[in-house]
């Protein structure tokens, strides 16, 4: 068992993260026999490495128990010593292209960041009490951007009661987005085929000719209620299974419009 999940796409990577000691093998071997993003049920394309969760593209930029930041970003925002950081895991990023903007990083020590708040809540003894202590410790040194941005997150309106990112926090999730993560395949146990997830290339089209697209168009794919710049997006980083890509298909106005562009 252990040698299919270290040999699977994705699985010699994880071992890279220094993580693979922390998640046993039934934990992983459980991860890969599901589908589903574990916060909005859709298919799970990438694994969030800190919890050993199946994520989606979308829960993964907007969720808050999927951001990541340095260690030490963590440290000084939140008041923690590096004897605290024990209780929590710590992972090392893969080098590699991360974000909407896909610029490229090093390697470095990453902590979720639901994590290390739940570690600091429990020091000093509720959320009110921490962001008492914080009030008056002041942020220096390496990271202090980051540190500072973290921070003012948790002073934002309703954050420890939210299941999204604050808006405030826009930046310092594209700043270390997807650099918690990996992309994970799901095994089918019946069939034992590996599942690595499709994209639709139409839906990747319509979000980037979105200029172009008759506004009746954009009406029957976005609902009224939703941002359709955003929704686009959405649309075009979401994962199917083969059998929900099939389906999709069907009724997607980018894929169809690629159909017939390459039917003439």
């Amino acid at each position: 068992m252990c040698w299919s999940i270290l040999t699977c796409p994705g699985g010699g990577r994880l071992s890279r993260t220094q993580l693979i000691h922390r998640h046993s093998v039934s934990q992983l071997h459980s991860v890969l026999k599901s589908q589903s993003c574990e916060t909005c049920l859709g298919y799970g394309a990438f694994l969030f490495l800190p919890t050993c969760s199946r994520t989606c593209w979308q829960c993964l930029q907007f969720r808050k128990e999927r951001l990541v930041v340095p260690v030490g970003v963590a440290r000084k925002a939140l008041g923690l010593t590096e004897a605290d950081q024990e209780g929590i895991p710590v992972m090392w990023s893969i080098p590699g292209r991360y974000g909407i903007r896909q610029l490229e990083w090093g390697s470095a020590s990453l902590v979720a960041v639901a994590d290390a708040t739940e570690l600091a809540i429990s020091k000093y003894g509720s959320a009110g009490r921490l962001l008492e202590a914080l009030g008056g410790k002041s942020i220096t040194g390496t990271g202090v951007h980051s540190a500072r941005q973290l921070r003012s997150l948790l002073w934002s309106e309703g954050y420890f009661d939210a299941n999204l990112v604050p808006d405030v926090g826009s930046s310092l999730v594209g700043r270390y987005f997807g650099r918690g993560s990996i992309r994970f395949p799901s095994l089918d146990m019946a069939s034992g085929e590996i599942e690595c997830g499709h994209w639709c290339r139409g839906c990747g089209c319509a979000e980037e000719q979105r200029s172009q697209l008759p506004e009746d168009v954009v009406a029957q794919i976005v609902p009224s209620d939703v941002e359709p710049d955003r929704e686009l997006l959405r649309l075009a980083r979401t994962a199917y299974s083969r059998t929900e890509f099939l389906e999709h298909v069907q009724h997607c106005y980018g894929a169809q419009r690629l159909v017939t562009e390459l039917t003439y």
